[in-house]
C-alpha cells in the first residue's frame, strides 16, 4: 500500500514537472555497506566498491550524457577525507533497479533519473557512528555537483 502511494505521488510530482519544464531530473539517493565480513575486517575490494555509484541504466544516453558526465566530474570535485572521490557509473548495481527503470518506462526521454549509491565511508556501518566531517563533505559535493547540472536542463 505504501508502495503504491509512493508511486503514484512520484508519478504525480514527475509529470507536473514535465508540463512545467519539459524535463524532469530525478537523483534517487541510497548508501551501501562495504565491510559486509565484520567490524574487525578489511572493507571489500574498491575496485568494485567505488565511493560514489553513479547508476545511469536508465536514461537517454544522447540527450543527458553532457548532463551525467558533468555530474560525475563535480561530484569529484569536493575532497572527502583529503582525497577526490571514487565516483564511476555503473559498478555496484549495472542493471540499475526498479525505480528508474519504471520511470524511463513511464516518461521516456522527458526524464533523467540517476542513481546515487554512496559507499559508507561517512560511518562505521558496525557502530553506526557517524564520521560527521565526511558526511558533510559529501553534502557539500552533492550540492556542487547538483548546480553544476543546471546549464544541461534542456
Amino acid at each position: 500500500m505504501v508502495h503504491d502511494r509512493f508511486y503514484r505521488m512520484i508519478e504525480q510530482v514527475v509529470a507536473r514537472q514535465i508540463e512545467t519544464f519539459g524535463i524532469a531530473v530525478v537523483i534517487d539517493i541510497h548508501s551501501y555497506n562495504h565491510r559486509r565480513d565484520g567490524a574487525g575486517q578489511a572493507p571489500a575490494d574498491p575496485s568494485g566498491n567505488p565511493d560514489i555509484d553513479v547508476g545511469l541504466t536508465e536514461l537517454d544516453r544522447v540527450r543527458f550524457r553532457p548532463l551525467a558526465q558533468a555530474l560525475m566530474h563535480r561530484l569529484r570535485e569536493v575532497p572527502v577525507r583529503g582525497n577526490a572521490p571514487d565516483v564511476r557509473a555503473n559498478v555496484r548495481y549495472p542493471d540499475g533497479g526498479h525505480f528508474p527503470k519504471w520511470l524511463h518506462a513511464r516518461f521516456g526521454s522527458q526524464v533523467c533519473a540517476i542513481t546515487l549509491e554512496y559507499k559508507k565511508m561517512f560511518m562505521d556501518e558496525w557502530s553506526a557512528t557517524a564520521d560527521i566531517v565526511a558526511l558533510e563533505a559529501l553534502r557539500a559535493g552533492l550540492l556542487h555537483a547538483l548546480d553544476g547540472i543546471r546549464e544541461h536542463l534542456k
